[in-house]
């Protein structure tokens, strides 16, 4: 993996209600509540290199999201309890075009956010915790930008759809869908942080990336130690500052707790350290199978058919 290669940070996710948000996916996810944002994110349990944030947003959501979370399941009857402990927990059944022999069951959160709790036998998510894939609508381009930002290989490059996955073969999967793509109806509600290493400056890596296809836009953060971005497809993320090299797991502010506000990805004050992704492991496989085998099972962002 390149040594000047960003990593992910956060996966964050706009909310109405974080705390109540946070609550529901940490039982989705098995995740703890807590790190550097106390009620508001969450940190894994599990191999994945990054935690979840949720930030306060009073935009509406509009349509289906572009971007949505698939968890793997290890049984038929894990998958119904699974459902059946969301639904307690406030998620609802949702039509998104599904024939309903996919093998999957689409969810949404409590904020009408679409998730698909995937069956057992997906090959492609074989190995992969509970939060199987960051599931995204976009094209080869975008999904070959991403290989390049984070150092992570394709694991699947067919068809114009792509995935990539941590080096290490652990956490989840990230892909794309190919075209055609759904319309961006404003800024999207789940987003990436990402940070470079250390030794590498911040405004250098911007640089790097805009070569690789990005953009710099101004969403309304004003001025900020954050740099917010757009990949080649237009979907926001945040360059955040530099960062310690991988290491032990660690949360720390960059401003003392009592300063920080939490607010959505224009308006945020402060950022948190990482925890880390887990030293690579030299010959190890993302154990995933043919994509094109389960293309149902781990389904496009559309969630369904498109038109």
């Amino acid at each position: 993996m390149p040594e000047a290669t960003s990593r992910i940070i956060s996966l964050c996710l706009d909310a109405d209600d974080p705390t109540r948000m946070a609550t529901f996916w940490a039982e989705a996810l098995g995740w703890e509540i807590g790190g550097p944002d106390g009620e508001s994110s969450l940190r894994p349990t599990d191999d994945t290199g990054f935690d979840i944030l949720f930030e306060p947003t009073t935009e509406t959501k509009v349509g289906r999201n572009n971007i949505h979370l698939d968890l793997t399941t290890t049984s038929i009857e894990d998958r119904r309890d699974t459902v059946d402990r969301l639904i307690e927990a406030g998620a609802r059944h949702v039509d998104v075009g599904q024939r309903g022999d996919e093998g999957h069951v689409v969810l949404a959160d409590p904020e009408g956010n679409e998730f698909c709790v995937i069956a057992p036998d997906s090959t492609f998510l074989a190995g992969c915790p509970r939060l199987g894939a960051i599931n995204a609508d976009g094209t080869r381009r975008v999904g070959l930008f991403w290989s390049a930002v984070l150092g992570w290989p394709l694991i699947w490059d067919q068809d114009d759809e792509t995935a990539i996955r941590a080096p290490d073969g652990t956490g989840p999967i990230i892909q794309w869908s190919g075209p055609p793509l759904m319309t961006k109806t404003g800024k999207n509600r789940l987003h990436l942080d990402i940070a470079p290493p250390a030794h590498v400056r911040q405004q250098d890596e911007v640089d790097r990336l805009v070569g690789l296809g990005a953009s710099r836009i101004d969403i309304g953060q004003g001025d900020t130690d954050w740099i917010v971005m757009a990949d080649p497809d237009g979907n926001e993320f945040c360059v955040l500052t530099p960062r310690e090299p991988s290491g032990p797991p660690t949360w720390r502010r960059s401003v003392a707790p009592s300063t920080r506000t939490a607010v959505r990805v224009g308006d945020r004050r402060s950022r948190r350290q990482p925890r880390e992704l887990l030293a690579a492991v030299p010959g190890s496989s993302a154990g995933c199978g043919s994509r094109r085998q389960n293309r149902w099972w781990v389904m496009p962002l559309g969630l369904g058919t498109r038109s």
